[in-house]
């Protein structure tokens, strides 16, 4: 039988809510209202991340593909970039093609891709088109072994003072399903911090004008609009997270600036996606003169 893209994505969507929810992934998948086995939905993932590349959108076959020999592999902490993942897709779905069989590993230039792996990165990057209508330039990597999930590192228990930093505030929708979807793309501070970094352009303006869900679709923002995406992101992932709002000193004068505080294994980060130069709790783009205050929920 075949399936739709659109059907394919639909699956990819839920098999990466029950990879961050079971934490495994799961041994078989409904794809149109057909159950396929892991390997199989592979290789459709696989052939849809192709066609997509193409701008073909052809349908996709339901083919019977046998698991694994003998599964091996794990990637580091790292980004897998669109080049390479797209290479590993075809190659991927070349092996199951002539050998009916998922492949025991996939080499990427990280180091070898387990089968899992492949399962989470790819429903992961299918279900960023899905919401974006463009291919992610890069896919997170997770060091996955025999069928495991995501290495997420454990948070330890939030104190009792922060938890009111983990809920909806003031153009904060944490609990909107466009950022509950998103945090879901990420295991870590340091991604989400990225994302936001690397993804989103920097426009100067005074105060709230879009919020984090209005920073999202337009995919630019100030200093404040900005931490309202990185911090609801955040708090979607079960981390705590405030608003910093402080006197800097740029190379161009003084001036009011927001950032954003996260409380990451037992110690706060700063982070500052306003600007490409900025690291995970590394700000090299401005010098602090005073602090003003620490918000959870902004008043401007």
């Amino acid at each position: 039988m075949v399936k739709t893209i659109s059907e394919t994505l639909d699956a990819s969507k839920r098999v990466t809510n029950y990879i961050q929810s079971k934490r495994s992934t799961p041994l078989t998948v409904n794809v149109g209202g057909e159950t396929v086995s892991r390997p199989s939905f592979n290789r459709m993932m696989a052939a849809a991340i192709i066609e997509i590349n193409n701008n073909t959108n052809q349908n996709i076959r339901t083919d019977s593909v046998d698991d694994p020999s003998n599964p091996m592999g794990g990637l580091p902490e790292n980004k897998l970039l669109k080049a390479d993942y797209i290479d590993a897709a075809q190659r991927t779905k070349d092996f199951i093609e002539a050998n009916k069989k998922m492949p025991n590993y996939i080499n990427t230039p990280l180091g070898q891709m387990s089968p899992y792996n492949f399962m989470d990165m790819y429903s992961r990057a299918l279900n960023f088109y899905a919401d974006e209508k463009y291919l992610p330039a890069f896919i997170y990597t997770n060091s996955l072994g025999g069928g495991t999930s995501p290495s997420q590192p454990t948070q330890p228990s939030v104190p009792d003072d922060l938890k009111p930093y983990l809920d909806k505030t003031a153009n904060c929708q944490v609990n909107d399903p466009v950022i509950q979807n998103l945090a879901k793309q990420f295991t870590t501070a340091e991604q989400a911090f990225n994302y936001v970094r690397d993804v989103y352009g920097y426009d100067y303006y005074y105060n709230t004008r879009r919020g984090a869900l209005g920073t999202y679709r337009d995919k630019i923002g100030n200093c404040v609009d900005l931490s309202h995406l990185l911090i609801a992101i955040l708090r979607a992932m079960g981390i705590p997270a405030m608003y910093r709002h402080v006197l800097a000193q740029f190379k161009s004068g003084q001036i009011g600036h927001v950032y954003v505080r996260a409380y990451v294994n037992g110690e706060y980060v700063a982070l500052d996606a306003s600007n490409n130069n900025n690291g995970y709790n590394n700000i090299v783009s401005w010098k602090l003169v005073q602090v003003y205050n620490n918000y959870r929920e902004l008043p401007f």
